[in-house]
């Protein structure tokens, strides 16, 4: 299990670490970073959505994918406000807050948490790491995108509006009515879905190489979010759960979502919004790094 944890992070940190040294070397320019920041936000991000509605549903699984979903509602509808409130007792400028509170309560669900849990527990992790995805998708892509990108305000038509979000709409319908994209349409939208990884790594590996990772480790202000993240929210999942008598395998799998790091979607996000890139980035690459001690014993301490 552990070696399986080694192998998955394995092959994300090789791409960052490859655009790291891309980046350093000049054969990747700050153009190429926001080129590929277009193209994933504005074309691949899209079938990424959409594609995670193309999974088998089966009855046997149905009681975990409606206790995931109802702990997801509940996951943002307490760690947002309580994370906007803690925001207010620290001492940083508007920007570094709304990342603060994105940085906790959106992880890297798709990228790292797909992989993972489905190697863990099969193909009801998988599932349940798909209808957190949609939740997730509906809350960052309307509330999480106007909350970096214009002060936490936004009207109702403009939430409405928002293609992204209505794409995540659109996926929780198309999987529980378990409607289908043909060949060769499948192949074509997994394929092109199958770029997000990759084209958030180098982003990744990018922000990393302006930041510097000797910067990040001594960065102070980076040590709450990320103990907060890896450390303090996973456990209160935990202990809430089996103090409410859920079923083990829902609590190892909740656990596991919110030990997961910060999102690579608020880094990018924040990124072409302005919303203080680095500090985004330096959250996102610091707790991928704690990731590396934490995840495992999450994995252990849940399995006992």
């Amino acid at each position: 299990m552990v070696y399986t944890l080694f192998s998955l992070m394995f092959k994300v940190f090789f791409v960052a670490a490859a655009a790291y040294l891309l980046r350093r070397r000049g054969a990747l320019t700050e153009q190429d970073q926001k080129s590929v920041t277009n193209v994933l936000m504005r074309f691949v991000v899209y079938f990424t959505v959409i594609m995670s509605s193309q999974q088998d549903f089966s009855l046997e699984a149905a009681k975990a994918i409606l206790v995931t979903a109802i702990y997801a509602v509940l996951f943002f509808a307490v760690f947002i406000p309580a994370s906007i409130f803690l925001s207010r007792w620290l001492k940083l400028e508007e920007a570094k807050r709304r990342v603060f509170v994105c940085s906790l309560v959106f992880c890297n669900i798709t990228f790292i948490g797909y992989p993972i849990l489905q190697e863990l527990y099969g193909n009801i992790g998988l599932l349940c790491a798909i209808v957190f995805s949609m939740i997730y998708n509906v809350v960052f892509y309307s509330w999480g995108m106007f909350y970096l990108g214009d002060r936490g305000r936004g009207s109702l038509r403009s939430i409405l509006s928002n293609k992204i979000a209505l794409a995540s709409v659109l996926a929780l319908v198309m999987y529980f009515l378990q409607i289908k994209i043909p060949e060769p349409l499948y192949s074509t939208f997994s394929g092109i879905g199958a770029l997000t990884m990759p084209l958030s790594m180098i982003i990744i590996g990018c922000s990393l190489a302006d930041s510097g990772i000797c910067k990040i480790l001594r960065d102070r202000t980076l040590y709450l979010p990320t103990a907060l993240r890896m450390a303090v929210m996973p456990a209160v999942i935990c202990l809430v759960m089996r103090a409410l008598g859920v079923d083990p395998t829902i609590i190892r799998i909740s656990t596991i979502i919110a030990a997961l790091p910060a999102g690579t979607m608020t880094s990018i996000v924040a990124a072409d919004y302005g919303c203080a890139p680095d500090y985004a980035a330096n959250i996102m690459v610091q707790t991928m790094l704690a990731m590396l001690a934490a995840l495992p014993a999450w994995v252990f301490l849940v399995g006992m």
